[in-house]
């Protein structure tokens, strides 16, 4: 098998936030024995989390509420997605217990003794 072949690979993995899920689809061969020791060195600069989570994750179902003036001025709200591929987006809106969750359950997910 060629390195190449593997990196065209992506999975779908539920993240468990209390009773909550996050889906993510994701690329285990992103996640590279540099990324992990990146990450925790890095885990308090967001710029690093952020390049991270764009290379790591495909696509998401996270969202977020968003309030809506109207014209009329009546405001209501709606549910919109937090766009993986916008890094402001994911500065502003993801908070860090969600980015240390993610790679939490990737790391758990690719650890081959289950554990």
């Amino acid at each position: 098998m060629r390195i190449d072949e593997a990196l065209a690979e992506s999975k779908p993995l539920a993240v468990k936030f209390g009773a909550a899920v996050l889906n993510i689809e994701y690329r285990p061969p992103s996640f590279t024995i540099e990324e992990m020791v990146a990450a925790d060195a890095d885990k308090d600069n967001p710029d690093r989390l952020v390049e991270m989570l764009q290379s790591l994750i495909q696509g998401w179902d996270l969202t977020r509420l968003e309030t809506v003036n109207q014209e009329n001025g009546e405001t209501f709200t709606r549910e919109v997605p937090v766009d993986i591929t916008n890094p402001d987006d994911v500065r502003k809106y993801v908070p860090n217990n969600i980015i240390m969750g993610i790679i939490k359950a990737v790391r758990a997910d690719n650890d081959p003794s289950g554990e």
